[in-house]
């Protein structure tokens, strides 16, 4: 009698171990909701999505990697991480990097690499996105993450750092009713029926008067476009990079495919930033520009697991330029010559903005990536922000 109680006893005793180890499940016919929080701010703030919500695998949590990305999460939270996406038709590699280490998930082979050594860790895709174990990497990073079941808001999953204020235990107080008003209308979307839109009784069409027509409204401000020539031992993107995050503005670096290696500590901190990469080459004669091309390719792949489609032509012709489009690039030209004319001046930025006020359509500006850029782009960016010139991110799709 008292074997039988003891065994009964060492079985629960287990069977709680077991619990506290592994993340609980939901109720039969419930689905398993997971709450995910950066420090204080909440992932997804205007409501639970499944396409960024946590998954469970194998007993281990894996959240989207952007979570760590302080330029792709929408929490606002700085974790001093920055990640890059590599894919194509036959390779998938996800590179995570901070001033601790780095991580390198091949999704193809289910693999990866903590500082060149392999680990016990991997990245799944899951609708298109790439998630990574949440308690892995910041065990890797020096962050905290800890798993907190609740009764009726299903489980909240917390990333943070040390800048976190709030304990587990006072965040989840503090956001109670915030929790469970976004559960429940997760819940609900879930289980919406679709209604049928009725089909509209025809009737008589009545005659109108033509419209009056409509005078357009002038339009406000003047898109801008920014680009810095990074070219030799003068670059100096510490100020400009600097200027670019505290206003909050993206902008295209041009780097030449045989400076990248010598410039790589700059290239890896301005894909690190979320700026455009691009490279600038001679367009003299197509076969050799596209061999620069793709040498340039090999190298970002190389340095930032990255690759690009955007080319400033020096000296094309229409030979080159109709070549390098087939071959699936972009064209970068600038309309507006910003820098210094030595290079080392200061920048004329009330000149700048003289020449800004002529302009009528989107003007696509060019700076050196010098020290002259560097101390005088954040005044510049300023006045152009008072002056309503609106600066837009290069983005490939918007390039001839």
């Amino acid at each position: 009698m008292r074997k039988n109680l003891l065994r009964r006893m060492t079985l629960c005793a287990l069977v709680l171990a077991i619990l506290l180890v592994l993340p609980w499940g939901s109720a039969a016919g419930e689905p398993e909701v997971y709450q995910l929080a950066v420090n204080e701010s909440f992932l997804d703030k205007d409501g639970l999505t499944t396409a960024n919500m946590p998954v469970a695998v194998g007993g281990t949590i894996y959240v989207p990697y952007t979570v760590f990305d302080k330029n792709k999460n929408n929490t606002g939270v700085d974790l001093g991480i920055s990640c890059l996406e590599y894919k194509d038709a036959e390779s998938h590699a996800l590179t995570m990097f901070s001033l601790k280490g780095t991580l390198i998930f091949d999704i193809n082979a289910q693999t990866c690499l903590a500082n060149d050594e392999y680990v016990e860790m991997r990245a799944i895709v899951r609708n298109g996105k790439t998630f990574v174990p949440a308690n892995g990497v910041c065990q890797f990073f020096g962050l905290q993450y800890s798993y907190r079941p609740t009764e009726t808001a299903g489980t909240l999953i917390r990333i943070k750092n040390s800048y976190a204020t709030l304990s587990d235990e006072r965040l989840l107080n503090s956001s109670e009713s915030y929790r469970q008003d976004r559960y429940d209308r997760y819940i609900q979307s879930l289980n919406a029926v679709p209604t049928a839109t009725p089909t509209p009784t025809p009737s008589a069409t009545p005659i109108l008067p033509d419209p009056t027509p409509e005078v357009p409204e002038e339009t406000s401000g003047l898109w801008v476009y920014l680009a810095v020539r990074c070219e030799g031992e003068d670059t100096r993107l510490d100020g400009a990079l600097t200027a670019l995050k505290r206003r909050g503005e993206q902008a295209l670096f041009l780097f030449r495919p045989e400076e990248l290696a010598e410039l790589d500590e700059q290239v890896r901190r301005v894909v690190g930033a979320g700026h455009a990469v691009g490279l600038l080459v001679d367009g003299s004669d197509a076969e050799t520009t596209l061999a620069a091309l793709e040498e340039g390719n090999a190298l970002l792949a190389d340095l930032v697991w990255s690759r690009s489609h955007i080319v400033c032509l020096e000296n094309g012709n229409e030979t080159t330029r109709r070549a390098v489009e087939e071959a699936g690039w972009h064209l970068w030209s600038a309309n507006l010559d910003a820098s210094p004319y030595d290079g080392t001046s200061a920048m004329n930025v009330s000149g700048i903005l003289s020449r800004l006020e002529k302009r009528r359509s989107t003007v696509r500006m060019e700076l050196t990536g010098s020290a002259a850029t560097s101390a005088s782009l954040e005044r510049l960016l300023l006045q152009m922000e008072q002056n309503d010139y609106r600066l837009r991110p290069v983005l490939e799709t918007e390039l001839g």
